[in-house]
């Protein structure tokens, strides 16, 4: 009896060592199937971010985004950037082993509008104009991707991220009111991933860092 008792409780430890690597194995903390490095989310990155600019924390709240972090996180897991840009770079279409990564992170987006210019020249407003957010007169979420090389460590990229928000700021924000009482208020949301050059291992010197960048423009129109 005693045996079996002892038995009982070594089966029972195994099953509990096997349940947990089970669960580190089958999947990572952001959702992502392919291989990658960890992703700082929206809920504790962009106030980080935001919080170091020089004007655009005053122009745009940082809002966390459940949506953004699981396209940043497919992106950064699935598809292979290069790791060669020295500051932050404006993913297009064409960039990246894969073009259809667009198409996976759309999928995670919904309505939300794919930017296919640098958010600093151009934004999609509603009816798919291209024009500066401070010009919408409609409610409106854009997004798009930026990638600097792996070999900066999270300060410097962090750094570059507040720097690029507020040229966002500046360049697509205007008046929060204008001269006949309407309203647009901007939310930001920020994510960062790792992406491996060669999804199997990290490696510093090829490897590209995925920082995903999400505007919201809030319209309200003045009632009289």
């Amino acid at each position: 009896m005693k045996l079996k008792k002892i038995a009982s409780l070594a089966l029972a430890g195994i099953m509990a060592v096997s349940m947990l690597a089970g669960c580190k194995d089958g999947s990572d903390n952001n959702g992502g199937t392919g291989n990658g490095g960890d992703i700082t989310p929206t809920s504790t990155y962009t106030s980080t971010v935001l919080s170091a600019t020089s004007n655009a924390q005053k122009l745009m709240s940082a809002a966390p985004n459940s949506k953004l972090d699981k396209a940043v996180s497919e992106v950064a897991a699935n598809y292979s950037v290069s790791g060669t840009h020295a500051a932050l770079t404006f993913i297009r279409e064409d960039i990246g082993t894969n073009s259809d990564w667009v198409d996976t992170a759309s999928r995670y987006m919904g309505d939300a509008v794919y930017a296919t210019n640098d958010f600093t020249s151009h934004s999609y407003v509603a009816g798919g104009t291209t024009a500066p957010l401070k010009n919408g007169t409609d409610d409106v979420t854009y997004y798009g991707f930026y990638v600097v090389k792996r070999a900066y460590n999270d300060e410097m990229i962090d750094n570059l991220v507040s720097e690029l928000l507020d040229t966002v700021a500046a360049q697509q924000i205007g008046d929060l009111k204008d001269a006949s009482g309407n309203t647009r208020d901007y939310s930001v949301s920020v994510a960062k991933a790792d992406c491996w050059a060669d999804k199997k291992e990290a490696d510093a010197g090829a490897d590209s860092v995925v920082v995903g960048i999400a505007v919201t423009l809030d319209y309200t129109k003045a009632e009289f």
